[in-house]
């Protein structure tokens, strides 16, 4: 698991080149799996620093978007080196189709 890897200053596997660094904050923003039952269990097994694993509870705000304050704020007060979310149609808000634009992506 990739929050794993970059919470502990890990390797990569693989012959990807990537050498271990410095352990790094990891957020986690998810709408579909609960973070205490689902997520951290998760992550207990994957054996992630769990004190550089940050979240956010989706169900705290209003509408939690990229462009939201709410969301700039937790990356600055996190400083993660990674971000995970999941699903990314769950925070693109509701002026974006996320099919269409990640059709055009893929182009």
């Amino acid at each position: 698991m990739l929050a794993s890897i970059v919470s502990n200053g890990w390797a990569f596997p693989g012959e990807s080149g990537f050498t271990s660094s410095e352990a790094g904050n990891v957020l986690f923003v998810t709408a579909e799996d609960d973070l205490n039952d689902t997520v951290a269990p998760r992550l207990v097994q994957a054996k992630a620093n769990m004190a550089k694993v940050f979240s956010i509870d989706e169900s705290a705000f209003e509408q939690l978007t990229f462009s939201s304050p709410a969301f700039e704020q937790h990356i600055k007060d996190c400083a993660p080196k990674l971000v995970i979310v999941d699903p990314i149609q769950a925070f693109l808000g509701g002026n974006l189709d996320g099919h269409k634009q990640m059709k055009c992506a893929l182009l």
